[in-house]
């Protein structure tokens, strides 16, 4: 058996209630199918990197546990037919399940909280809101009806048609 970590998003818009029967289904089988679960980290609700599924935020989950490799192929089905799960990975854990400490779980989330602070800071300070545009954007509504309207371009005199010799080139 090997240790591996999971870490799934569900979907935000669900009631707690779901979040957490989500999280205890997610638990039942790994244990279920042979495995010991070492850690549960419920890292809450976060921004996402980019949109999925039109969602910009998801709650975050991460579970290690010591498990055989017939695990991952049904913990992998679960993920996909479960409808608040967005997002999943599961990899091979090479560090020590035992040093993780509360320690190293108060400096990672430390480190989220500043950088929260930091954007909110940058945002305050440009005054720019939540999109960050500092000016909205422009509608079709905002042009002007009727743009000026451009002068021609200047053409040179035309020169008179030859008189049929072309000996003044």
């Amino acid at each position: 058996m090997r240790n591996y970590e999971t870490t799934f998003i569900l979907n935000p818009q669900a009631d707690d209630a779901t979040l957490d029967q989500q999280i205890k289904n997610v638990l039942e089988l790994i244990t279920t199918s042979g495995g010991n679960i070492i850690r549960e980290e419920r890292m809450g609700t976060r921004r996402l990197a980019y949109p999925i599924q039109g969602l910009t935020q998801g709650h975050y989950a991460s579970i290690i546990f010591k498990a055989p490799a017939s695990t991952l192929p049904v913990l992998d089905r679960h993920y996909r037919l479960e409808e608040p799960i967005i997002r999943h990975l599961t990899i091979v854990f090479e560090g020590d399940p035992v040093a993780l400490t509360e320690s190293s779980r108060s400096a990672t989330a430390s480190f989220f909280e500043k950088e929260e602070r930091a954007r909110a800071e940058r945002m305050a300070a440009r005054g720019d809101d939540d999109r960050g545009f500092s000016r909205p954007p422009r509608r079709h509504y905002d042009r002007p009806a009727n743009p000026p309207a451009q002068a021609e371009p200047t053409r040179d005199k035309e020169r008179p048609a030859s008189s049929g010799s072309d000996d003044q080139l």
